[in-house]
């Protein structure tokens, strides 16, 4: 989605409000595949701000991945409000994006913004079991009779002694 700044760029102040919506290829985010089975919906506005372009933006999707327990695909609904600073002038600040000419391309700054706004773990439910790491069942829908590791064997005493302190 390009945006023509041009005639915001002539008076210090101005404002572009904008709304629209793109599709979007799978991505890849910290080692995890994103999906996006329907367009990216935006809306927000851009001020120009002696030469810099301040963007406010609103952006909705549905996001498919696996469940990071038990593998599960999910899609999710995520809605992001975030801020860009935009200039067309060369510089060093990190905080600011960079462009050329007077269109501005949003696209990959709001896929960028959405996936920020992700979960550090994308789940099938809060409450998810995920699976047995012996026999790989999904413990939400079996239960399995494989048992579970206690743990490192090197700290067994320390459990023993903790044991003796509770009788």
């Amino acid at each position: 989605m390009k945006l023509d700044i041009f005639e915001i760029s002539k008076c210090d102040g101005a404002k572009l409000p904008f709304s629209g919506n793109f599709e979007v290829p799978a991505q890849e985010f910290l080692g995890n595949l994103f999906g996006f089975p329907e367009p990216i919906t935006v809306e927000g506005e851009i001020v120009n701000q002696s030469g810099r372009f301040f963007m406010t933006a609103t952006a909705k999707t549905l996001i498919e991945s696996d469940c990071a327990r038990c593998g599960k695909e999910i899609s999710k609904p995520v809605t992001a409000s975030f801020g860009e600073v935009f200039t067309n002038v060369e510089t060093t600040d990190d905080e600011m994006i960079s462009f050329e000419g007077t269109q501005i391309d949003i696209d990959d700054v709001v896929v960028n913004n959405l996936l920020e706004n992700l979960p550090e773990k994308f789940l099938c439910k809060e409450d998810c079991k995920g699976l047995c790491p012996v026999c790989g069942k999904d413990r939400n829908t079996e239960d399995c009779s494989c048992s579970q590791d206690t743990g490192d064997l090197r700290m067994e005493i320390f459990r023993k002694l903790a044991e003796k302190d509770e009788v």
